[in-house]
């Protein structure tokens, strides 16, 4: 990557971040230029740069907090690439923190070695989760860290080093209460067939609690939960089926809740409002396909649908199941179906829809027939019925 574009990307990350953080609408945008060691910032309207900020060490990133009152600039510290076994620092990671109404720096924290992931939940904090380096001489091996930093005065609030294997997934609405997730046995192949989910403390990292959980091979979040989902092992023999499940992992209530999610489940949809959408392909031997309801760690609804159901997505508050050979909506309020179009022979005879557009008037779904082929359907959603289908 050239200087110009590494540059450019970064303006265009922190011009993103500067709108909806706030009541107001803001007008300045912040470009962090590694090469010339400078924290910019620029006026949108004017195009004028309003203000510089020099820089030590090595900036490679840029965050905002969440309430958009201070700038962290983020220095992983200088080391060497070592392939899959990730970044081995000669010497600790470090964040600058910067107030953003004066662009003054605050101060300077040292963190741990490497960068992974760094988030700044509500409350005026920043998480940094410091990979360390696992060495084939355990001698040379460096600890893997969570460091919590309090923005306002730049000082580290808390300490909690790691275990292999542990990320940080999540925080609270409130930003009081983070959550680790750990696949155990460490022993075992991923996927991991059962996980531990610890509570901490936002401000000093302290633990608050720990969960045993199911195996996941995908992980989503909202504000309030993060949701752990295994797709299961589906077979013709009912004896050796295992069923897809999910496991509701609520931040509020330190809680876990499972939910079976059926045969092969496709989706994983986060509605909003704790709402969740999975679609199945319903017990063995059957002619429907199922779509369960989750709200908040409980199943809410089950809902036959369309036959071999390959594609969930939400528009204005209706979920389209998109089937081999119809297409199901379901009104998410009344957790109901509200209808069903069929699919006519589509060019080529394929049930392998792999998107799905919506206008005002009509909605069509792409549909995948062979590598070599694919076929368009547009469907007048109003009508409940198909309207063409174009050969590409």
């Amino acid at each position: 990557m050239t200087r110009r574009s590494a540059v450019l990307a970064t303006l265009l990350a922190c011009a993103a971040l500067t709108g909806p953080a706030r009541a107001q609408t803001t007008t300045r945008a912040f470009v962090l230029d590694p090469g010339a060691h400078a924290l910019v910032a620029l006026d949108l309207a004017s195009g004028q740069r309003t203000g510089v900020l020099p820089l030590t060490g090595s900036p490679t990133r840029l965050n905002r907090s969440d309430d958009g009152r201070y700038l962290i600039v983020l220095d992983r510290g200088p080391g060497e690439d070592k392939d899959e076994r990730g970044y081995k620092a000669t010497e600790r990671s470090s964040a600058t923190v910067v107030d953003e109404a004066s662009l003054k720096v605050i101060g300077r924290v040292e963190l741990g070695f490497g960068l992974d992931s760094v988030v700044t939940p509500p409350g005026g904090r920043l998480v940094v989760t410091c990979p360390g380096y696992q060495a084939k001489n355990p001698a040379e091996s460096l600890a893997r860290e969570l460091v919590a930093v309090d923005l306002a005065t730049a000082r580290e609030t808390g300490r909690l080093a790691l275990e292999p294997g542990t990320s940080l997934t999540g925080y609270s609405r409130d930003g009081k209460t983070l959550a680790l997730l750990q696949g155990q046995p460490r022993s075992a192949k991923y996927p991991f067939p059962k996980s531990k989910v610890t509570f901490l403390d936002a401000a000093g990292l302290s633990v608050t609690g720990t969960l045993d959980a199911s195996g996941w091979r995908f992980v989503e979040r909202d504000a309030d939960r993060v949701y752990l989902i295994d797709q299961g092992q589906p077979d013709k023999n009912p004896e050796k089926n295992r069923n897809g499940g999910i496991d509701v992992v609520s931040l509020a209530d330190k809680r876990v809740d499972h939910v079976d999610i059926g045969r092969s489940p496709t989706g994983g949809l986060l509605i909003g409002d704790g709402l969740m959408a999975f679609a199945s392909e319903g017990p063995a031997g059957g002619s429907t396909g199922e779509l369960r309801l989750i709200r908040e760690g409980t199943l809410a609804a089950t809902l036959d649908v369309a036959e071999k159901p390959r594609l969930v997505e939400t528009v204005d508050g209706t979920v389209y199941v998109v089937g081999s050979k119809a297409v199901t909506l379901v009104d998410t309020k009344a957790l109901q179906v509200s209808g069903t179009i069929p699919l006519d022979a589509v060019a080529g005879g394929g049930d392998h829809p792999f998107e799905l557009a919506v206008t005002p008037d009509r909605f069509g779904d792409a549909v995948g027939v062979h590598e070599e082929h694919v076929a368009w359907t547009q469907i007048e959603r109003h009508l409940l019925q198909t309207r063409r289908e174009i050969a590409l």
